[in-house]
This record gives structure tokens, sequence and C-alpha cells, in this order.
């Protein structure tokens, strides 16, 4: 084999070594952050993650409603029905959106059966309540 060949097939494992430790450290670094981060903080780190914001904030062009202290608050939906989002219908939400869409919005959503953990819905919730501060 050439040289040139050898050099090329070495600095690509080299390189696949130092993508693969980059990523773990990048992974270990993000767990990190989710165990340390408040319920409130974890929830947002979801949102983010799963790509809800695509659709969820105002710079989205309003394709869903907005996520951003949306509990307790009362809900108008699609069948002209009002509801508060408390936590049944936040949760009830996410696994089954087809079931209460919200007024002027297309039932577009994706069903999330089973892909969040207990934990993770709590979080999910927590976040769309206001921030609690710590106190001083």
């Amino acid at each position: 084999m050439k040289l040139k060949v050898r050099v090329w097939i070495i600095l690509a494992a080299f390189l696949g070594i130092l993508a693969a430790f980059a990523y773990k450290v990048a992974r270990d670094k993000k767990a990190a952050a989710y165990a340390a981060a408040t319920p409130y903080q974890r929830g947002w780190m979801l949102i983010e993650d799963k790509g809800c914001v695509a659709c969820h904030q105002p710079a989205s062009g309003f394709r869903a409603p907005v996520l951003n202290n949306l509990y307790g608050k009362t809900i108008k939906l699609a069948d002209g029905t009002e509801i508060v989002a408390d936590e049944d219908y936040i949760k009830q939400s996410i696994i089954a959106p087809m079931t209460r869409v919200v007024a002027g919005y297309q039932p577009v959503m994706p069903n999330y059966q089973g892909q969040f953990t207990d934990e993770e819905m709590e979080a999910l919730i927590a976040a769309m309540k206001p921030e609690e501060k710590p106190a001083e």
C-alpha cells in the first residue's frame, strides 16, 4: 500500500475517534446540565431537544399555541368549549393532541404517546408554568 493511502487511513481513523470522544463529552455535559436543572429548566430543555419550539413559539408564525405560561390559562377549543390548561389537559394534548384542538389552529401536532417518562412529562408541565424564582 502506498504511503499516502496509509496516511489518509490513519488520519480518517484518528478523526473518527476524535469525533466519538467529542460526542461523548457533549452528551455527558448535557446530561449533567439536565440533572442539575430545575423542573422548569428541564422542561424547556426537552421542548428544545424535541423540536417543539419550531411550532410552539411566537417566532414560529403561530402554527401552534405558545407554551410560555400556558398553565392555568383558559383555552378555547375548536369545538367551541373552553377548558383550563391544567396538568390533565397538557398531558392529553401531548399524548393525544387531536382530542382537544385549540381554536384557530390546524390539527397537525404528532402523537407523543409513550415518548416521555413520567418525570419528563412533569418537567414539560413545569415549563408551561411561570418560572419559580429561588428564594433569596
